[in-house]
């Protein structure tokens, strides 16, 4: 699910109930930003840093990232 620019590292929440994704640039090792659950919609959704710009197949993995995500979650892992 990882692309060349990005990989995502998974770090533990306070609640341990749902799951946060650090995403980070794989030359650089800056973090772009952050998957974690948003209540108010009661799903999964990517919060980006500042000042960060993302192509297409950035979106792409970010968005299969979600989709997998929402897909554990209702399959109970």
């Amino acid at each position: 699910m990882e692309n060349e620019y990005i990989i995502f590292e998974e770090r533990s929440s306070q609640t341990g109930v749902t799951k946060i994704i650090d995403l980070i640039a794989i030359q650089s090792k800056i973090k772009l930003g952050e998957i974690k659950w948003f209540g108010a919609w009661r799903k999964y959704a990517f919060f980006p840093n500042e000042n960060t710009i993302y192509d297409k197949a950035c979106l792409e993995t970010i968005t299969s990232k979600l989709n997998q995500l929402m897909e554990d979650r209702k399959n109970g892992k």
